[in-house]
């Protein structure tokens, strides 16, 4: 696999304010409709998430929060996450060992985590990613979750 060698954050590229992002968008296009298998194709989303985190940070400091760029990107950091999490739950319905990739997920989060000095907020405000997730509110995580949190942690 190509992400064997460890996470390496992309760099920013074409950001949404650019004329030109219709371009990076068409080349992330490509790449999805030739990458196979659930890991792929899970790690693929990620990578995509890593370079929003890039592109968010770059609008950020170019042109300041009123960047009309920073929701096109924060929200296509929405999608990813999603979609990553989505790919895995299919994966593991349909029978697939995921341990792997979800570890390496795990990874990639924590690496783009730490690259970022806004995440925090962007986390906080963001329920909806915590629910594409899974992850529950604070104060609504019971028995069941910590069940299967516990079965999940015995699958890795």
């Amino acid at each position: 696999l190509a992400h064997d060698e460890g996470p390496d954050l992309p760099s920013a590229g074409l950001t949404p304010s650019n004329f030109f992002y219709f371009l990076d968008r068409l080349g992330e296009i490509i790449q999805e409709v030739f990458t196979f298998g659930a890991e792929n194709k899970s790690f693929l989303q990620l990578e995509f998430a890593a370079e929003r985190v890039a592109e968010i940070s770059l609008e950020r400091e170019i042109k300041g929060e009123a960047s009309p760029g920073l929701e096109v990107a924060k929200s296509r950091l929405s999608e990813h996450l999603k979609e990553s999490e989505a790919i895995l739950n299919e994966a593991e319905i349909a029978g697939e060992d995921v341990g792997e990739a979800r570890s390496e997920k795990i990874e990639l989060l924590n690496d783009i985590y730490e690259e970022s000095d806004w995440l925090d907020d962007f986390m906080e405000e963001s329920d909806d990613i915590d629910e594409g997730l899974g992850i529950p509110d604070e104060g609504e995580i019971d028995e069941d979750f910590l069940k299967e949190i516990e079965e999940l942690e015995s699958r890795l």
